[in-house]
């Protein structure tokens, strides 16, 4: 099966639930989506994508921890043909440095301030400039 025929089955399943996850307010609170509202949110990554200018088979690096988001646009990545370049959120300034220098990454997505601190340490030692988004919270 291709990610796209998944993504068309899913949106089949329409009101059941796919997605539990914890209220970044309330931590103690679960939130639920159903199938149909993660798809429009892949399709949300995806278009957010197309608007950035990322090309077929461009590589998108996403460093963050275990969320739906990051479950959201892989699929929008992968489904359109970018490639992942997954970074755990806890790296090294050398690792990620590494990473950066020898992935082809002409964007890199990643979850919080700390993530952008530590990209403010390094961002001068980068052969060549990427664009950083931050994923909302």
């Amino acid at each position: 099966m291709t990610i796209g025929n998944w993504i068309i089955n899913a949106k089949k399943r329409d009101a059941q639930l796919a997605v539990g996850y914890k209220d970044l307010k309330n931590k103690s609170t679960w939130l639920w989506m159903s199938w149909s509202e993660y798809i429009d949110k892949v399709i949300s990554c995806y278009t957010s994508i197309e608007s950035l200018g990322i090309q077929p088979k461009d590589h998108v690096g996403i460093m963050s921890s275990t969320r739906w988001e990051w479950a959201a646009l892989d699929l929008a990545l992968l489904g359109s043909g970018r490639v992942v370049v997954p970074m755990y959120p806890n790296l090294s300034d050398d690792d990620l440095l590494y990473i950066i220098n020898h992935s082809d990454i002409k964007i890199l997505v990643i979850e919080n301030k700390a993530h952008l601190a530590q990209i403010e340490r390094i961002k001068s030692n980068f052969e060549k400039k990427i664009q950083i988004l931050k994923l909302q919270n």
